[in-house]
C-alpha cells in the first residue's frame, strides 16, 4: 500500500468504527428511552406513581376550577421525562421529546433503527428521516419497508 494511503488509512478506518459504536449508541439510548415510555404506559406504573390526590389534585374540584390538573397518565408521562432528565443531564422537556422521538424510531422506522444500532447511518441520519416522516399517516407505515434504508459503502 502506498505510504501515504496507509498513513491516512491508519486514521480513517479507527474514525469510521469510531462512528459506527457511536450511531449503536445512539440506537441503544433510543432503546432504553422507548423501554422508558413503555414502562410509563403500564397501569402498574401508572397507579405507582399516581402520588398523593392532595398533591395531584386529582378528584379536587377546587384544583379544577383553577386550571386542568394533571392525570395520572401525565403525572407518569411526565416522571418518566423527569428521570431520563436527570440520566441525561437535559432538561425533562428535551428529555420528554426524546423519549418521543425514540418511541416513533423504533415503532415506526425500525428499520432505521436497526441500521442505526448496525453503523450503517448516522444519529443525524436518524433524525432526518423522523423529521421527514412526522406526520405521515399510520397506515403508509404498513408498506414501508428497511430495503428503503441505503446501505453505507465502505
Amino acid at each position: 500500500m502506498d505510504p501515504v494511503a496507509a498513513a491516512i488509512s491508519a486514521v480513517i478506518d479507527p474514525l469510521i468504527e469510531n462512528e459506527k459504536v457511536i450511531a449503536a449508541g445512539y440506537a441503544e439510548r433510543s432503546r432504553l428511552l422507548t423501554e422508558l415510555d413503555r414502562l410509563g404506559h403500564q397501569r402498574r406504573i401508572i397507579k405507582g406513581l399516581g402520588g398523593d390526590p392532595v398533591e395531584s389534585g386529582r378528584n379536587d374540584s377546587d384544583t379544577g376550577a383553577h386550571g386542568p390538573a394533571w392525570d395520572d397518565e401525565e403525572l407518569a408521562r411526565r416522571s418518566m421525562a423527569a428521570e431520563a432528565a436527570g440520566a441525561l443531564r437535559v432538561t425533562a422537556t428535551t428529555a420528554g421529546m426524546m423519549i418521543f422521538d425514540a418511541a416513533r424510531l423504533t415503532g415506526q422506522l425500525p428499520g432505521f433503527h436497526q441500521a442505526l444500532s448496525q453503523g450503517s447511518i448516522t444519529w443525524g441520519h436518524a433524525v432526518k428521516m423522523l423529521t421527514l416522516t412526522d406526520g405521515v399517516p399510520k397506515r403508509s407505515w404498513v408498506r414501508s419497508k428497511p430495503r428503503s434504508c441505503p446501505r453505507q459503502r465502505n
